[in-house]
């Protein structure tokens, strides 16, 4: 995050950065910032892949279209510079995911993370503490952590600051290393990270 948080800035700056299907939550995202239309929000997506390009097209024109504060950045090799552009880091994922890499990458970047209550996402989150678990996985409950969000822009680089001390505490290659378990954890998510790169940024 940067070291003035949108306190200074017109818009509160979400990020997504995954890739670019339904069951990631990214149609909910955008029907969230058509809700959130008349709102100081701006989004910015980061993913793609030549196996997605439908719906990547259909997202795309739905932000002509509706005329959405959306900025669509597409596949890129090193997303850090975005987490880093951003207040909040978005992952509405609606699969039950075994891990939720991108929150950490987020914590790295000391970017507090708005997830839906999916698998083990919800637990890297201390709710109100590093970011927001919705309730449940609805457009309602989406749109209402993103305005939680907003109303509390005083307490972002507070919240990005604990989410950075939770990943040095919890989630570095030091800290997997003295677990095996979590080594073959964490060299199995790198292993399809790298696998599935070209599938998503």
């Amino acid at each position: 995050m940067s070291e003035t948080p949108s306190q200074d800035s017109k818009n509160l700056k979400l990020v997504y950065i995954g890739q670019i299907t339904i069951n990631k939550g990214i149609e909910d995202l955008f029907d969230a910032m058509l809700t959130l239309k008349n709102d100081p929000v701006e989004l910015k997506v980061v993913g793609g892949s030549p196996y997605t390009k439908s719906l990547e097209e259909e997202l795309q024109r739905r932000i002509k279209d509706e005329g959405l504060n959306i900025e669509w950045i597409g596949r890129v090799e090193n997303p850090v510079k975005y987490y880093e552009w951003a207040d909040v880091h978005v992952a509405p994922s609606r699969y039950e995911e075994p891990f939720g890499l991108v929150v950490i990458e987020a914590k790295s970047s000391s970017v507090p993370s708005i997830v839906y209550p999916s698998g083990e996402m919800k637990n890297l989150i201390q709710h109100g503490t590093d970011g927001w678990i919705c309730e449940n996985k609805t457009l309602d409950s989406l749109v209402q952590e993103i305005r939680i969000a907003n109303s509390r822009r005083m307490d972002l680089k507070r919240m990005g600051d604990a989410a950075q001390k939770d990943f040095l505490k919890n989630y570095t290659f030091e800290v997997f290393r003295e677990s095996r378990v979590c080594l073959r954890l964490f060299e199995c998510h790198s292993h399809h990270r790298e696998r599935r790169n070209n599938a998503w940024r």
